[in-house]
């Protein structure tokens, strides 16, 4: 299972957390989402049903840069 560890810089307070958690579990395949807010570090493991790319392009689109 593919997994990732990223940074998330623009990610300020509680609501942008809870923003990005439910972006990233409404992706099909994603299957797990760990974000630790203070140092706003994400880890996060999917299957076959997505990739990379696909995750990036959504934390994109939502304004959420990801430094890998």
């Amino acid at each position: 299972m593919p997994y990732r560890e990223f940074r998330l810089p623009s990610l300020y307070g509680g609501e942008d957390v809870e923003v990005v958690e439910n972006l990233l579990r409404q992706i099909p395949g994603v299957e797990q989402v760990e974000l630790e807010p203070e140092t706003k570090e994400v880890s996060l493991r999917w299957n076959d049903a997505t990739d990379w790319e696909e995750i990036e392009r959504q934390l994109v689109s939502m304004g959420y840069t990801p430094e890998v």
